[in-house]
């Protein structure tokens, strides 16, 4: 008995921590579930004002916008507004073409034909200056479905050869400035690196495995139809040589010495006996199926050289501007300026 009335106040006290730690816990449940009540009254709040914030900065922008389209580049107040707010005058595949860069190269564009020409048609160079935009943003892309790069030394190298013709670097920044208000850096980025990043694609597209893979089955595929006899070397050559002129003619070169067709086609044709079809033969130009015609050895007596009648077949290689258009083809172009005025 002694020691359970020595337990007895212990377990009283316990009782007490016990109901004042239950209403610690049911008041900061309470408060927890203020905080939350007014958190989201007050997140309902926010979330109102931040989206008539937005709805104002939308409308705010649609009336910039509507004047921005509205005027043409040549107005200050639309210069000033695009070199911040980023307006589209096109959207190629979703790449956009700023409304400022265009602006940018129509004052340059405007400001070179009248320094030039002493007239400009403002309707004509907005034309002219957004095809060309669009163009160098469908050559960046197709550089990137390629991985092809323009690099610095070779915009560097097409840059001297332009100063080079004005007679120096200091001669083309000059030439630069007054006829397109531009400094150096400007000039080489807007009308170097796009006509430096041509030149790559047209090179290493020729120059392609796939290219060369796509031309070397045709040519393949041809040859063996005429071995096989399924077609005649004449027929083919009028259907399919993407030489027109010869073409035309069934294939037909006529008589001609060495030193007159490139070395690789002269090579395999020379080689050949009057009646032979040449196996395929690579040039710069395609690959080339040769039938040799008639020969006709040097002649010291009427000293007349070594001649050859011949045929040819060209399968060319693929031609960039053909691959550019049907790539534009496929492109989705969106225009947000009205061009014809």
């Amino acid at each position: 008995m002694e020691n359970s009335n020595e337990h007895q106040p212990e377990n009283k006290l316990d009782v007490k921590v016990e109901s004042i730690v239950q209403k610690i816990e049911r008041s900061l449940t309470a408060a927890i579930e203020f905080v939350r009540s007014q958190a989201k009254r007050l997140n309902k709040k926010i979330l109102l004002i931040a989206a008539i914030i937005l709805v104002l900065i939308v409308f705010c922008l649609s009336i910039i916008g509507f004047g921005v389209y509205r005027f043409n580049s040549d107005n200050k107040l639309v210069k000033s507004l695009t070199s911040v707010l980023p307006y589209p005058a096109a959207i190629i595949n979703g790449h956009i073409i700023s409304y400022y860069d265009w602006q940018t190269e129509v004052t340059a564009v405007m400001k070179f034909n009248e320094k030039k020409f002493g007239t400009a048609k403002l309707e004509d160079v907005e034309k002219e200056v957004m095809n060309k935009l669009i163009y160098e943003n469908l050559l960046r892309q197709m550089a990137k479905e390629h991985k092809i790069i323009a690099e610095e030394n070779d915009i560097n190298k097409n840059t001297s050869v332009i100063a080079d013709q004005l007679g120096g670097v200091e001669a083309l920044k000059k030439n630069v400035a007054d006829y397109f208000g531009w400094d150096l850096d400007e000039f080489k980025a807007r009308i170097v690196y796009p006509e430096t990043l041509k030149e790559k694609i047209q090179t290493e597209f020729k120059n392609s495995k796939k290219s060369q893979k796509a031309t070397l089955e045709k040519a393949e595929n041809l040859l063996e139809d005429i071995q096989k006899g399924k077609i005649i070397f004449e027929e083919a050559a009028k259907t399919y040589s993407d030489d027109k002129v010869s073409g035309a003619k069934e294939g037909d070169l006529g008589w001609f010495p060495r030193g007159v067709m490139v070395k690789a086609f002269e090579d395999a044709a020379f080689a050949l006996k009057p009646g032979e079809l040449s196996g395929l033969v690579k040039s710069d130009f395609g690959i080339h199926l040769i039938k040799l015609v008639e020969h006709k050895d040097a002649d010291e007596k009427t000293k007349t050289d070594e001649q050859i009648k011949a045929s040819h077949i060209l399968i060319a290689w693929p031609d960039y501007t053909e691959y550019f258009n049907e790539f534009k083809a496929k492109a989705k172009i969106t225009k947000f300026v009205a061009l014809d005025k």
